[in-house]
């Protein structure tokens, strides 16, 4: 598809055209036609709220967890419909029972809030937390799996890590890493935050035992749009982090119909009280937009283009800080940050500065002492958006 395809489907984008938005890793923008779909449902729930929560919300819960599973290549009676992955790694390490002394396995570029979760949990339980150490510039996908068997210890019980790390992009080799897991005997709890959308996610090939995602970056959905797998193999020792109406119930009859949307277990770990549930409620209508732009393999290949202009233009200036190798990466492209001589950066107010004085959304990551500029290449961004970018460097 040309260019003009791109500039046309732009236009359907609730965009701020004085910003150039290159942080859809972040939040995207939203779809038009999500955001019209959304409000319609808004607007039902808001005048007719009764009818809405008790009669209206499990058919459209129901058809929005069919047509993820369908997506994903999962059981939908295996998927839960929550707010963001991090209530989603929630549910599982509150759920885990494991004995002290276990050691969860981690790599060195996960997400602050989510380790944090592990911490507390492994405070309590007395587990350990150990990272190790990824080969960010290899361009062989194995070289991530041989670091990770290779930390492996008799004390590994749980392998946890990001699909698509948020630091620089790098897409991790979801399916290698959980066969190599399964060899080990080991759990696999996968943050997929900035994979659905970004990359292709067929959980049937992960075989995952747990994988939460949000929807609302890549796949364009309004916040308030995430979910988590689980095998059903672990539903019996799950747990809701708010206990409220489905819970508890007899497992006998956990796949029964809750009459709320999905099933009996469905309901003990998504219904957390009254709740804007639209945006999980819109999916169809989001990948239904991924249709209209053109498939998932033309939104692949426009993404793949912009980031490999953007390797090109924006690696004169600053040095990559991910592969070249696609299977290694998807629509994120980072690079070293530079630094002033002598002095420390400041991730905040170096995108503060890029925002304020050029009008540009590009947060700065870090992971120890390495700083990262992350540019989000969505289909939406333009090759102009990338130049501006590189001009905008080059003043600071």
């Amino acid at each position: 598809m040309d260019e003009t395809h791109w500039v046309a489907c732009r236009k359907l984008v609730a965009l701020d055209e004085r910003i150039i938005n290159l942080n859809a890793g972040t939040l995207s923008p939203t779809p038009l036609p999500l955001i019209e779909r959304a409000n319609q449902l808004r607007t039902m729930q808001a005048s007719n709220p009764s009818d809405f929560f008790w009669r209206q919300t499990e058919p459209l819960i129901d058809r929005s967890r069919a047509a993820l599973a369908n997506y994903l290549n999962c059981n939908a009676a295996d998927l839960l419909l929550l707010p963001n992955v991090t209530n989603a790694i929630n549910i599982v390490i509150n759920s885990l029972d494991l004995a002290a002394g276990s050691e969860i396995l981690t790599t060195n570029h996960e997400y602050g809030a989510i380790l944090n979760v592990w911490k507390v949990r492994a405070k309590e339980k007395g587990w350990t937390l150990r990272t190790f150490d990824l080969p960010d510039m290899s361009e062989d996908p194995m070289d991530h799996v041989r670091a990770m068997r290779g930390a492996v210890s008799p004390q590994t019980r749980v392998l946890f890590f990001s699909h698509v790390v948020f630091t620089t992009g790098l897409t991790l080799p979801a399916v290698e890493l959980c066969k190599a897991a399964r060899e080990s005997n080991l759990l696999t709890v996968i943050d997929g935050a900035h994979a659905p959308g970004g990359t292709t996610v067929n959980l049937a090939d992960i075989a995952p035992d747990f994988y939460g995602a949000n929807l609302h970056k890549w796949l364009m959905c309004p916040a308030g749009a995430g979910f988590l797998f689980a095998n059903r193999k672990h539903h019996r020792i799950m747990k809701p982090v708010v206990t409220s109406w489905g819970y508890p119930y007899d497992f006998d009859h956990a796949y029964e119909n809750s009459g709320a949307g999905g099933s009996k277990i469905q309901w003990s770990l998504e219904y957390q009280g009254v709740s804007d549930r639209t945006p999980q409620m819109v999916v169809p209508e989001a990948l239904d937009f991924r249709t209209f732009l053109g498939g998932e393999k033309a939104i692949f290949n426009r993404v793949r283009r912009l980031g490999d202009y953007a390797l090109e233009h924006i690696g004169r200036i600053c040095n990559p800080t991910i592969p070249r190798n696609h299977a290694l990466r998807g629509p994120i492209i980072s690079f070293a940050f530079p630094e002033p001589p002598g002095s420390k950066c400041d991730p905040i107010a170096a995108r503060d500065r890029l925002y304020t004085e050029h009008r540009i959304e590009c947060p700065i990551t870090q992971v120890g002492d390495r700083s990262f500029l992350r540019v989000s290449t969505a289909w939406f961004n333009t090759f102009a958006e990338i130049d501006a970018l590189g001009a905008a460097l080059r003043m600071m």
